[in-house]
């Protein structure tokens, strides 16, 4: 995996909780459709308790899995935070902050950053801070090779 593709797994994961919150809006609503004659015709089948314990089922386990992607975002995103915290430069700093952990499109950024909107600059500015993530992360990495190392 490369650094960029490292720094978009954030973007990725917070898509995935995204669209599965939106399955379990929708699982929801449904879970409200069917409960909706039972409360007015107080009538209840064992196929409507049924299909209303499957779905009830399914919410839970989406909520399980969406709460391990957000504990794996958050590590992800605290791994990239410390790496993103060591670059030098301020600017960059920013840039790769505002990208990859606050997912704000090139647009938003160059507005945020006063940048001018018909220059290369934001991308100029990108391109060199992938290559400051990538030195600090691979200083980081090869400390925590030596480390292990030394303790074996």
């Amino acid at each position: 995996m490369n650094i960029k593709e490292y720094l978009n797994s954030i973007r990725r994961i917070d898509e995935q909780i995204n669209t599965e919150l939106e399955q379990i809006e929708q699982l929801r609503s449904i879970l409200m459709r069917v409960n909706a004659p039972l409360v007015q015709d107080k009538v209840q089948t064992s196929y409507q308790t049924d299909k209303m314990a499957d779905t009830v089922a399914k919410i839970v386990d989406l909520e399980k899995d969406i709460n391990k992607k957000i504990d794996r975002m958050l590590k992800l995103k605290k791994e990239v935070m410390a790496i993103i915290d060591n670059i030098e430069n301020a600017e960059e700093r920013l840039v790769l902050k505002k990208r990859y952990l606050l997912n704000k499109s090139w647009k938003e950024i160059i507005v945020d950053m006063d940048l001018n909107i018909r220059s290369s600059q934001i991308y100029i500015i990108h391109r060199q801070a992938l290559k400051s993530f990538r030195k600090v992360y691979n200083y980081k990495i090869s400390v925590v090779k030596c480390s292990k190392n030394r303790n074996v």
